[in-house]
């Protein structure tokens, strides 16, 4: 089964190969202000390949249904001397037909000779509904750069009863390519198995991205999903690695980051690289673990790396690192039952030692080797 792929995502096309305009009033929606007729919000005028957009071309947002197929939300005419906007309808409780709460706008014009909506218009509680059949024949085009207002009193994407304001889009003509059923935009393996559709590495279920998979009938199954999309830098995005690119968007499996010494790619370690070095490749890793590192304790734990003051201790040991017969590892170690048994290395300090001396004629050499010479137990 073949479906039309837009600038590789999927729309729901007539056998015309146009946009179903057709709009649900669900209910709930939010408002969408379009243009420069709402100056004080510093919005443009959307435009049509770089130029002015006709009057009488009809505007809509589209949302995303759950089988992948682009549904218009809301649609108005065009009219560049009016304030403009549109209402997004909004979905009714668990049904698929209309917009989420914080699902994005797809932004799409017609355009006809003429005024593209009839004047056979349906009015529901001030709020014009877009019907089908109400709609002319003409040419769809997309927005792939739309920008919407953000401040605290508008809302990006869609909200029950919100406000949204469009700060800009400018609408080229869609490319048109076919994607067989489970098959996916970019090449990305796909297998059909009875009802479901197998994508085993890599591929992506939003149809805006560049590797979009298109299971048409059947269930989609991603083992490891990792979506693509226009613009991305593929590159190495581990900040401990030597070959680290800050303008990578998405890593390169081609050329996998280094870490050259040190770092970690367990999660569960307390140095923990990152899940963006996960799959690097580690010269010298050093991963640290917390747990009881005194062999002698009772709650020994040989994969500890470092100790974190658990150690249970019931036979003697020296838990002081100065000592000279210090347990290594047993650092802060609970002691339960015989005493520390640490040692110390003597030291024997003189008072008014008298340094002067007399020279004779007669003396001898004593030779005194530099390892036998310590300083209160350490080398002078």
């Amino acid at each position: 089964m073949k479906n039309v792929l837009l600038l590789l995502f999927l729309i729901n096309y007539t056998a015309f190969g146009q946009l179903v305009w057709q709009v649900a009033n669900t209910g709930d929606n939010a408002t969408i202000a379009i243009g420069e007729g709402n100056g004080e919000l510093g919005a443009l005028d959307p435009t049509l390949l770089g130029d002015t957009l006709p009057n009488g071309s009809l505007i809509g947002i589209f949302f995303i249904n759950d089988d992948g197929n682009y549904v218009c939300g809301g649609a108005t005419l065009w009219n560049a001397d009016e304030n403009q906007a549109v209402a997004a309808w909004g979905s009714e409780g668990t049904l698929d037909d209309g917009f989420a709460d914080g699902e994005s706008f797809n932004w799409f014009v017609r355009v006809c000779d003429g005024p593209c909506w009839t004047d056979d218009i349906t009015y529901i509680a001030g709020l014009d509904i877009v019907d089908a059949n109400e709609v002319l024949d003409g040419v769809d085009y997309i927005s792939n750069d739309a920008v919407m207002i953000e401040n605290g009193a508008f809302s990006t994407t869609y909200m029950d009863n919100g406000f949204s304001a469009l700060a800009s889009a400018d609408f080229v003509e869609i490319s048109e390519e076919e994607l067989d059923e489970c098959t996916c935009a970019d090449g990305t393996q796909a297998n059909p198995v009875a009802n479901y559709c197998f994508i085993p590495v890599g591929g992506c279920s939003d149809p805006l991205a560049i590797n979009y998979c298109y299971s048409g009938n059947l269930i989609p199954i991603f083992s490891a999903e990792a979506c693509e999309y226009e613009g991305d830098v593929y590159g190495c995005m581990c900040l401990e690695a030597s070959n680290y690119n800050p303008e990578a968007t998405i890593d390169d499996e081609n050329e996998p980051c280094v870490i050259l010494s040190g770092g970690c790619s367990d999660p569960l370690s307390l140095n923990y690289s990152g899940d963006e070095c996960a799959s690097s490749a580690f010269g010298e890793e050093a991963c640290q673990y917390p747990g009881c590192t005194c062999p002698e304790a009772v709650n020994y734990d040989p994969g500890a790396t470092e100790n974190d003051g658990t150690c249970l201790s019931v036979v003697s040991i020296c838990t002081d690192p100065t000592a000279i017969n210090f347990n290594e590892g047993c650092a802060n170690t609970a002691e339960f039952g015989p005493e520390s048994s640490c040692e110390y290395p003597i030291v024997c300090e003189l008072d008014d030692i008298d340094w002067e001396f007399t020279v004779t004629d007669v003396n001898m050499t004593i030779q005194v080797s530099s390892d036998i010479v310590l300083l209160n137990g350490e080398a002078p």
